[in-house]
Order: structure tokens, then sequence, then C-alpha cells
């Protein structure tokens, strides 16, 4: 009795660039030879031989980042992106693409007057800070940690911070402080003026016949 092989073979054939124009049928013959060649040598006599071609996995896509909004300044752009809008500040608080998009605005506005924090005024920023509130470097580091930061990303942060408030005392508070001259100046050519008022009063004096007119003036 003639023996009887069946095979089921999985083939995973790497195509390189110089294979690239050799047609999938001339592939399934060679890789169909090469079988039969193996099984002849061992002896078989295989009845039917089925040859599989393994198809390539499509590769998985998926987004590991995305942009979601250019900031435009004169002094360069700011990108921000969906890792930026869902990471929240440095105080915990979750932040929307609105506030990133006015805090990149101020901050570009800020470096055009050059109103950047440098290294020496973030390092007297945050030892005020552990001072005020009683805190060690690694009580500090850990505040960054448990807001998602790493060091260097918290003071960058608090760099920001800085240069926000900088440019809104500029551009912002300190217009809210009114000089007393402009105070003056303003009333004068607005005055309030109030219409005249007279007060009348009337007294009574009896006289009597006994007694000597007089007129009281």
């Amino acid at each position: 009795m003639k023996k009887q092989l069946f095979f089921l073979l999985i083939i995973s054939v790497p195509l390189f660039a110089h294979d690239a124009k050799i047609a999938p049928e001339v592939r399934k013959k060679a890789a169909t030879d090469s079988i039969r060649m193996a099984v002849e040598q061992e002896g078989l006599e295989p009845e039917k031989i089925v040859v599989a071609q393994q198809k390539p996995k499509e590769p998985e896509i998926f987004t590991i980042d995305e942009i979601k909004a250019v900031v435009f300044g004169e002094e360069g752009a700011q990108v921000i992106t969906r890792s930026d809008v869902e990471r929240p500040g440095i105080d915990g608080s979750p932040r929307t693409l609105d506030d990133l998009v006015l805090e990149r605005l101020l901050f570009l506005d800020a470096k055009k007057y050059n109103m950047i924090s440098d290294e020496d005024a973030v390092d007297k920023y945050l030892a005020n800070i552990q001072r005020e509130n009683n805190m060690s470097m690694d009580d500090l580091k850990n505040l960054f940690s448990n807001a998602g930061y790493t060091y260097q990303e918290g003071r960058e942060q608090f760099g920001t911070m800085q240069a926000v408030n900088s440019i809104m005392d500029f551009r912002i508070r300190s217009r809210l402080m009114i000089p007393e001259r402009e105070i003056v100046a303003y009333h004068k050519a607005h005055p309030d003026e109030e219409p005249e008022r007279y007060f009348i009063q009337r007294a009574v004096v009896p006289i009597t016949p006994d007694t000597t007119k007089t007129v009281v003036e």
C-alpha cells in the first residue's frame, strides 16, 4: 500500500526589492517544486500536496498624537497637540484647548517684549514657593510628579506662568490703576453740577398791645 501524505504548508515569503516583479504564480510553483523534491527524497509518494501562502498581516495603524492647533505670533509659532490638551495643568486642574491657545498667545506676546524668565528668575520663584509652603526639593519634585510633570517640565511650566503673568500686568493690570492727574482732568472736563436750592424759614413772634413792636430783621 502506497503511503499517502497530505501537506498543508504555510509559507511566508519575504519580498525584497529585486523580487518585486516576480509573479505570485511563479513563487507558488517554486515552493511546490521544493516541497515535492523534499518528499521524494524521503521515499514518500504524496498523492496530494496543498500549499497555502500566508498573507502578510495588515499593519495595525493607531494614532499616537495629533496637532490640535498652531498659534502664530510675531516671535514664532506654538504647536498644541492632543496630549497637551489631555494633560492637566501644573496645579492638577484640567485645561481646554481655548485655555492653551490663550496661554500660548500671551507667551508669544511676552516673548515679543522680552519678558521671558531666565533660569535664575525661575530658581528664585521656586525657592520662594518652597519657603512659603515649607517644602523641600524632594517635596517640590513630588508635586510636579503628581501632576504628571518631570522636574524640568515643571520648571518650564512655571517659567511660562511667569511670562504670562508679566504680560498680563503690562497689558491689563497696569491700566487698572488710574493716575490722580487723569482723575482730576476728567472731573474738570465733566463737572458734577447741582441745581440751586433755597431754604426758607419762618418764625412767628406773638405781639400783645402792651408789647412794643419791634422789627427784627
